[in-house]
């Protein structure tokens, strides 16, 4: 990959409008990420989320099925560090076992979630940052467009808040994922905007039969 340099930009087209997305540099990813944070936005990392779900097990849940829940959360983390290894080769074999680990792992967390506050309040954190933090990367990192009636106006370096009120949020989701990319080009499309949880996607809805049973619910 030849280095982008931080003078140049980045045209994104969404519909009609391409937005002229400012390569970040030193500085200003410093100043974005200073922006985020103190906005109280905290991305806590995969591993953080699943040792938190293995205390939540050991806490919440009856001892004789501690084991098992924990063995598939250990399962997933090897499987996806190995899909990640992979990339394109995994077979489809490899790609069902995942996805069948992945289910199991939106029941597991679905309960924690109701179940094990310290679990709910990290996912309310990470749930946040994708929320905030491409809207912070739009007005930072975008620095005009192509194909809109609307004016370009700065404040501060950073675009005025009555057009970012203008803009439609799909164009401020996509551009701001996309200038997030930029700054991380190796690392940063891990934080999938389309997913308020890369643990556990397309959450479904849980049967009694699926719900783990807790310690209470034993008479434990």
């Amino acid at each position: 990959m030849i280095p982008l340099s931080a003078k140049e930009t980045v045209r994104v087209p969404v519909d009609e409008i391409t937005y002229l997305v400012a390569v970040p540099s030193l500085l200003t990813r410093a100043a974005y990420r200073r922006e985020v944070q103190a906005l109280g936005a905290v991305y806590h990392s995969d591993g953080a989320m699943l040792n938190t779900m293995r205390d939540g097990i050991r806490e919440c849940v009856v001892q004789n099925q501690q084991d098992e829940l924990i063995e598939i959360i250990n399962s997933y983390e090897l499987e996806t560090a190995k899909s990640a290894d992979l990339g394109d080769d995994i077979n489809e074999a490899e790609k069902e076992s995942l996805a069948d680990l992945q289910d199991r792992m939106t029941e597991i967390e679905q309960y924690l979630q109701r179940e094990y506050d310290e679990y709910n309040r990290m996912s309310a954190d990470r749930g946040y940052w994708l929320s905030i933090a491409p809207i912070i990367a739009f007005r930072q990192f975008v620095k005009g467009w192509e194909g809109s009636e609307l004016r370009y106006k700065e404040r501060g370096g950073v675009l005025c808040d009555d057009l970012m009120n203008a803009i439609p949020p799909e164009h401020i989701d996509i551009v701001g994922w996309k200038a997030i990319t930029l700054m991380s080009p190796t690392g940063g499309q891990e934080k999938n905007s389309e997913s308020q949880s890369q643990l556990a996607p397309d959450p479904e809805i849980l049967t009694a039969d699926d719900i783990p049973q807790t310690a209470g619910q034993a008479g434990t």
